[in-house]
């Protein structure tokens, strides 16, 4: 049995001053107008010229003869005018490591992949990125060997590319994990440019607590353990772009599954535990959340059947929540899928406009397999008391939900807001193998 959480963490007990919501003012994790990344939100500055608003498509941006697939993308849009967007790649041996690809004419040509220099370690795992509006891009992920079957010697590797570069620089070891183990990290950055990590860390591969991690410059960083809340995976962090608060929302394991939420009230102490969800049966499946204000959504999926290693749940409803003060409490949920276009659904990930407007993107499908499912976008124009009809951003895609094969979808995929245009990085399965591909849209006004 899961729970997801959200709480609220004050910044002082952060060693932060002053913290908006991980990114631009149109990004995932609340955005601000400082930054832009597929996990905490992107920047409104930009490069300047004429805009292109034609929606463009780019099949394959991580085909190499280096790998056999790639998957798990993520996307940052940056304030001089590149596009970045880094991956899994799967080598014929099994062995993955983290590539990437630039574009500096605003996606319409790419570099070709490229690896990120790892000095120690076999496998590379779970990249993410943010960009802050210096032009700097800061790629983080997990590199780790293997002892048997499970994952060992892990360390979490921050590499930077600097303004005009396309390629990135060595990176450094942000935080060596040791015995433990470390699971899916987010990033995102402070209105005033603090870098932000989040992840999950457990004991013997028992999900135990959160830790943050923030760094000034992206070399030296210094780990936080968010107090409490045992049983925790799959943290996700973000912030309200316009008060200095940081909220974490997390998949967690009790009975019954519930979702629940915990905010501070001086930016020091922890208030009380408030419930989300209800008796919602919450899926394993990433939460996602946003915050503007006072105003916090979390998203999460609903889910049906036993929990392996080797397939996704099957995942019936993406749900958010919506809080009107700081957290302290929330309205009931809403479904937020279109159920015409899909009865199962993966990895909802949620952005929010600079307008307002809050963005929920997932993979769907009619059924396991489905090999006319498609990467969808729906939107709330009401602070997400209803969410229209569903826009296909890409179509078809095999809605495998598989873990351990050619086709797999990957735990995520990438979004990037910046520019009034929306930057996608996601997985084209189609001809069961699976490769990353582009796409960028115009935001509508």
């Amino acid at each position: 049995m899961r729970v997801l959480l959200l709480a609220a963490v004050g910044l002082s007990s952060l060693g932060l001053s002053s913290l908006a919501c991980g990114g631009g003012a149109t990004g995932t994790g609340g955005s601000t107008s400082h930054s832009t990344s597929s996990a905490g939100g992107n920047g409104s500055g930009g490069a300047g010229g004429t805009v292109d608003n034609t929606p463009l498509d780019v099949p394959g941006v991580s085909k190499s003869s280096k790998t056999v697939e790639e998957s798990e993308p993520f996307v940052a849009a940056t304030s001089d005018g590149r596009i970045v967007v880094a991956w899994i790649g799967v080598a014929q041996t099994g062995v993955s490591t983290i590539a990437y690809a630039f574009s500096k004419d605003d996606g319409a040509t790419w570099t070709p992949p490229a690896d990120v220099q790892q000095p120690m370690n076999q496998v590379g795992s779970d990249p993410v990125m943010v960009a802050d509006e210096k032009g700097d891009v800061f790629l983080g992920w997990l590199g780790y060997d293997y002892a048997g079957q499970f994952p060992t010697n892990m360390r979490l590797y921050v590499a930077k590319s600097g303004p005009g570069a396309t390629s990135f620089e060595a990176p450094v070891i942000a935080h060596d994990v040791g015995t433990d183990f470390y699971d899916k990290p987010w990033m995102t950055i402070t209105h005033a440019g603090t870098l932000v990590i989040s992840q999950t860390a457990s004991d013997e591969m028992t999900y135990s607590h959160a830790v943050v991690l923030t760094s000034a410059d992206g070399v030296k960083w210094k780990p936080v353990t968010l107090p409490g809340f045992s049983a925790r995976s799959l943290i996700y962090v973000c912030a309200s772009r316009s008060t200095p608060r940081l909220f974490a929302t997390w998949v967690s394991q009790s009975s019954p599954l519930q979702i629940a939420a915990q905010s501070s009230d001086d930016d020091a102490t922890w208030g009380p535990e408030v419930i989300v969800s209800g008796a919602d049966n919450v899926g394993y499946d990433g939460p996602t959340c946003v915050a503007d204000g006072n105003d916090v959504w979390v998203s999460y999926a609903i889910g049906a059947g036993a929990l392996d290693t080797s397939n996704f749940q099957h995942l019936t409803s993406v749900r958010v929540a919506h809080s009107k003060n700081g957290g302290t409490s929330f309205q009931p949920a809403v479904d937020a899928q279109d159920p015409t276009t899909g009865k199962l659904f993966l990895h909802p990930f949620l952005t929010l406009e600079a307008g307002g407007t809050l963005d929920a993107r997932y993979y769907a499908g009619a059924a396991p397999n489905d090999a006319q499912g498609g990467l969808l976008t729906v939107q709330s124009k009401d602070q997400g008391a209803t969410f229209a009809p569903s826009v296909a951003e890409h179509t078809p895609i095999d809605f495998d939900l598989a873990r351990d094969n050619t086709a797999w979808l990957g735990d995520y995929f990438g979004v990037a807001e910046r520019d009034g245009r929306t930057h996608l990085a996601y997985v084209d399965n189609t001809g069961g193998v699976a490769h990353v591909s582009y796409r960028r849209v115009p935001i509508a006004k």
